[in-house]
């Protein structure tokens, strides 16, 4: 029995050794088990690279990126260089070549984009000077040296001299009167000449500026053989510092070598709006001095100062000095002049104006120059106010 009791102990014995190793390798298991628990969830203290132009920013210890690569910053190609980038100096494409002009005598081929040249510049190609005009290169324009000059001869009281070399005519002495007669070529002055008054335009002399052009060119059946002294762009200030016009049947002539030759009864004046800014009281200085011209060469002639022709609204809206309250200054202020014996005055502004006192489209296609049927009337008009003013 006491053997039985003894067994019995050591079995329980056994038994409380085996479960207390047991329980500490239970233990030890659990603890290895929260270390590494622990471990895992520890944080990473980044540390980052610097982003370049093809890679992101990026943790060295944990290789996790921040970010975008920063991306190329390309300067604009050149002609002898690629675009490059101005972080990293990477290139792009190619240099885009120059483009050159074509060489020129001033200067050599040019590249239009950078300036760059290429070679040199060409020679001169030089025409032979002229009478006119020096020696010019065919090619650029350049000159060289001076014109040669007319050489002039054959000059007569009415027939300008001539260049031997270009055939160019240039002045002539007009004539010089003596007791009324010529004393080169012997023709009789005109202010000696008896004046007919009548209401024929064959003896009248138109001056004027392209507006006057217009009586030229379309009222012959009312201004017959009359003399135009009318050329674009005339004025009374050109005409008194020798402006020279082409008067039909009698050649290249200045006003006053005009007035030597030929005898006219009538002369009319129609000048001013090429003038005008001018203002009213120098132009109506300049036409009395052209009248006073005529009547010290040809003492007895009538003159007729005629009103300038008024624009329409719509050009002198981009030319403020044609307005009509402009003109109409000027018309009067040469108007003024009239002493109704030998200087008259006529203004046919009123058959041509619309309601706004301007000068109708209706009877001008630009609005400054009188149309084919307006002349006309202007013309017959002219003809008739010059018989009831001479009582002719």
């Amino acid at each position: 029995m006491k053997r039985k009791l003894n067994y019995l102990l050591m079995i329980m014995a056994l038994l409380t050794v085996i479960l207390v190793g047991c329980g500490n390798s239970a233990s030890s298991g659990n603890s290895q088990a929260t270390e590494n628990t622990q471990e895992s969830e520890k944080v990473c203290e980044h540390v980052y690279t610097e982003a370049t132009c093809e890679t992101p920013s990026y943790c060295t210890l944990c290789r996790e990126v921040n970010g975008e690569a920063l991306g190329h910053t390309l300067t604009e190609a050149t002609c002898t260089e690629p675009a490059v980038c101005s972080v990293c100096g990477e290139t792009e494409g190619e240099a885009l070549g120059h483009s050159f002009t074509e060489a020129t005598c001033a200067a050599p081929a040019t590249c239009s984009v950078c300036g760059a040249t290429e070679g040199s510049a060409k020679e001169h190609s030089f025409t032979a000077a002229t009478c006119t005009t020096p020696a010019t290169c065919s090619v650029c324009g350049a000159t060289s040296g001076d014109a040669k000059g007319h050489s002039y001869s054959g000059a007569t009281c009415t027939t300008p001299a001539t260049c031997s070399v270009c055939g160019a005519t240039g002045s002539y002495g007009g004539h010089s009167y003596q007791d009324g007669v010529c004393v080169h070529c012997g023709k009789t002055s005109p202010a000696s000449t008896a004046i007919n008054l009548t209401a024929s335009m064959d003896t009248a002399l138109f001056i004027g500026d392209s507006r006057t052009e217009g009586l030229r060119l379309y009222t012959k059946e009312y201004t017959g053989t009359a003399d135009f002294f009318s050329a674009t762009s005339s004025s009374a200030s050109g005409i008194l510092n020798g402006a020279r016009v082409d008067v039909a049947g009698v050649g290249n002539v200045s006003l006053s070598e005009l007035l030597d030759q030929v005898r006219y009864d009538k002369v009319y004046i129609m000048l001013g709006i090429n003038e005008a800014g001018n203002g009213p009281s120098v132009i109506a200085q300049k036409t009395k001095q052209l009248v006073d011209l005529i009547q010290q060469k040809q003492p007895g002639t009538v003159v007729f100062i005629m009103a300038n022709l008024y624009v329409s609204s719509g050009y002198s809206s981009s030319r403020p000095v044609f307005a009509t309250s402009n003109m109409s200054a000027i018309n009067a202020a040469q108007g003024a002049l009239a002493n109704g014996q030998d200087i008259f005055y006529l203004d046919a502004n009123p058959m041509f104006v619309d309601g706004n006192g301007d000068l109708s489209t209706a009877y001008s296609s630009d609005g400054c120059h009188l149309n084919k049927a307006a002349c006309k009337t202007f013309a017959a008009w002219i003809i008739e106010q010059t018989k009831s003013l001479l009582g002719l």
